[in-house]
């Protein structure tokens, strides 16, 4: 099922194909499809009072860091025109927002700029987790952004084909109520909720190098994926005590952190 308005669009066009956005507007969670296509002189909005599907779930957990882990991400951005509508916000982590601002969200918003192109832009929810659709289960697992041009014989056209130009896949962490997602903090921001915790800076500063040099997603799987490798190259080398490793270990038994 989809939804098409037809327009003159000189800056280009816009739009977003979302799998999940009657979902939202219905109230569940099966996919369908549909398509929105936004004016180019819209122009996009910050998140204000929005209040999507999971954005309770999501505050609570950041009352237990101190500071921004979640936020209303907009899966068409803002600088691409997109609303602040509640269908078009999901609660993402601060890590995962990031991600996407820096590299195919920038590429697409500086090919905007240039007008005489005409632009697509779709970003898919492949996968949400599990839960209840107003807490865990309306944070996306897996989603897939992907932007090119719209192409007709080598001009750009509004009916013409598309032509990819990038695609990436962004992840984020299993969220789990009132409980730090470690696999979701930024390097400042873990340096800050691990002090919080009574756990030293340098060990903070660790488990985000760990985080950022792992191979398979930059995420722990869990705190065992963790602790195999901190343990042979950090506590077997005398490099750092186990105190803090004995603290964090405690945390994640309590549920007071989750990876």
């Amino acid at each position: 099922m989809s939804r098409n308005h037809k327009f003159y669009n000189p800056e280009g066009l816009y739009f977003i194909n979302f799998a999940d956005w009657l979902d939202v507007l219905v109230g569940n969670f099966k996919p369908h499809d549909a398509i929105v296509r936004q004016r180019g002189e819209f122009k996009g909005a910050s998140p204000g009072s929005a209040n999507p599907p999971g954005w309770t779930f999501a505050q609570d957990i950041n009352k237990k860091g101190d500071g921004t882990i979640y936020i209303r991400g907009h899966m068409l951005n803002d600088g691409l025109h997109g609303p602040n509508t509640n269908w078009n916000l999901k609660p993402i982590s601060n890590r995962m927002n990031r991600e996407m601002d820096q590299s195919i969200e920038n590429h697409a918003k500086r090919e905007k700029a240039q007008k005489h192109k005409i632009l697509y832009y779709k970003a898919t929810v492949d996968e949400y987790h599990h839960g209840d659709r107003n807490g865990a289960g309306a944070f996306p697992k897996k989603l897939t952004v992907e932007w090119g041009y719209l192409m007709k014989d080598g001009k750009f056209d509004e009916k013409g084909d598309k032509k990819r130009i990038q695609e990436m896949e962004f992840s984020q962490s299993q969220p789990v109520a009132n409980s730090i997602p470690v696999n979701e903090l930024g390097d400042t921001l873990i340096v800050r909720v691990f002090g919080d915790l009574g756990l030293s800076e340098k060990f903070a500063k660790e488990v985000f190098l760990y985080l950022k040099n792992k191979k398979t997603n930059n995420k722990f799987e869990n705190f065992r994926d963790f602790q195999d490798d901190y343990l042979e190259k950090i506590v077997g080398t005398k490099r750092e005590d186990a105190d803090n490793f004995s603290r964090f270990r405690a945390l994640d038994r309590n549920i007071q952190i989750n990876f």
